[in-house]
């Protein structure tokens, strides 16, 4: 079964290989086969379908122990703001000469929304399973997300900014507009307690502060 420690391990493993990623599938890709690599008893499988309160849903990244019989659910999220650089990328033994050219992706207060929303579904998930454990992770080059907010928003409670404890039900502030919500109108009701510490991924000097690519890494364990 991963733990904290074993996936930040892979974490700082794979940024040696890739830095930086085209987009959010390139992302959750690159990681299971790092994983696929450190453990190799496993069963790996992307956009798995599972069944929550009579909804089915699809997580990013599902790892089957066959030994433990335990499973690990991995949610992701990529975030960027516009940044354009040519890299070599790979590993020692082969080196790819690559250009990315990543767009800039508003909608902060979704995106925040969006990750709260991963952690509750993935406390569903666990939640009677005594061998699963689940992680979401939010991988990005925007301070805004890590950063304290300047001032108040409708948005403050799905506001991921390092020293952010989320608990309890989050929802929009009353004077959000109908268009913010669409499709995400619920409240998110989370069990546990969720302290947000950001770490650095990868410095790409060549541009500047958009380079600086920060990783937020949530452990979601069973509720006993």
């Amino acid at each position: 079964m991963l733990d904290r420690c074993k996936l930040e391990n892979i974490l700082k493993e794979l940024r040696k290989e890739r830095p930086i990623f085209h987009f959010e599938a390139d992302f959750q890709y690159a990681l299971a086969l790092k994983i696929r690599e450190k453990f190799s008893n496993s069963i790996i499988r992307l956009e798995k379908r599972e069944k929550i309160n009579g909804k089915n849903i699809k997580v990013d990244i599902f790892v089957y122990f066959c030994k433990e019989e335990s499973c690990t659910y991995i949610e992701l999220k990529y975030k960027t703001r516009k940044v354009e650089i040519e890299l070599n990328t790979g590993d020692e033994s082969c080196k790819l000469k690559e250009k990315y050219e990543l767009k800039n992706q508003e909608a902060r207060d979704i995106g925040g929304y969006d990750f709260c929303k991963d952690i509750e579904r993935l406390e569903n998930l666990v939640k009677n399973c005594s061998k699963c454990t689940g992680f979401a992770i939010f991988l990005t080059n925007d301070p805004s997300y890590w950063e304290p907010p300047q001032q108040k928003s409708n948005a403050d409670a799905f506001r991921i900014y390092n020293g952010k404890i989320l608990r309890g039900e989050l929802k929009w502030g009353e004077n959000t507009s109908e268009n913010t919500m669409q499709g995400r109108k619920d409240p998110i009701v989370l069990t546990g307690k969720y302290c947000l510490e950001w770490k650095d991924y990868s410095k790409l000097g060549d541009v500047k502060e958009k380079g600086n690519f920060r990783y937020l890494l949530v452990e979601v364990k069973r509720n006993i």
